[in-house]
């Protein structure tokens, strides 16, 4: 008799181990879930908030506003074939500069307001918001240390300048596909097919760009 007794606590004991690792299992589950999940909810990076960029307030219908404007008619001229999925290398950062942050035709209201700001002077942390705005993708820049200002007022630009004329677009989601024609400072024309994707932090009226494929 004594020994079934002995049996049932052992049996008991068991149980009650069993069903306590289960429950910390579980809790352990919803912990990772619940952190995974904070992890998440920031889908931007920090420089967002270090530069106290605000979010942009979108209209009921999607219009290629000025600055976005500004944006796909330069990539016209540089950015013909654009994938924002694409790996930036040094290289890649100083033509980005050159053609983004220091081109007299683009001069979109962000990097006219550091006129005021700074007397044209941008950090690294600035260039690397421009290029997220830019194409959606965070990136820290090699080619520049943490020091390190571009001077806008040290711009320069090719002679060939495109100008939108019209454009017809889709919207899915976030995702706006966009054919857009252009007239080019050359005389020609040429049509582009975009992909742009909502970012509420971009400077470039909310947009950054996914893909860009010029045609013609």
């Amino acid at each position: 008799m004594e020994s079934i007794k002995k049996l049932l606590v052992t049996l008991l004991v068991c149980i009650i181990s069993i069903l306590g690792c289960a429950a910390c299992g579980k809790n352990v589950k919803q912990t990772e879930i619940q952190i995974n999940a904070t992890e998440n909810e920031q889908t931007y990076p920090t420089v967002v908030d270090d530069l106290g960029i605000k979010k942009y307030e979108y209209g009921q219908d999607f219009s290629v506003d000025k600055n976005l404007q500004i944006l796909i008619e330069n990539m016209l001229v540089y950015y013909s074939h654009f994938d924002s999925n694409e790996y930036m290398n040094a290289h890649s950062e100083e033509e980005f500069i050159h053609n983004i942050c220091q081109n007299s035709w683009c001069c979109f209201d962000y990097l006219y307001d550091s006129l005021d700001r700074s007397n044209g002077l941008i950090s690294k942390q600035e260039i690397e918001y421009i290029q997220y705005s830019f194409s959606g993708k965070y990136v820290d820049f090699q080619s520049l240390s943490d020091d390190d200002y571009v001077d806008i007022n040290d711009c320069s630009s090719g002679f060939v300048y495109a100008e939108l004329q019209s454009y017809e677009y889709e919207a899915d989601d976030n995702r706006i596909y966009l054919n857009a024609k252009f007239d080019l400072s050359d005389g020609s024309q040429r049509t582009a097919d975009i992909i742009l994707i909502k970012n509420e932090y971009s400077c470039f009226d909310g947009y950054s760009v996914e893909k860009f494929q010029a045609n013609n």
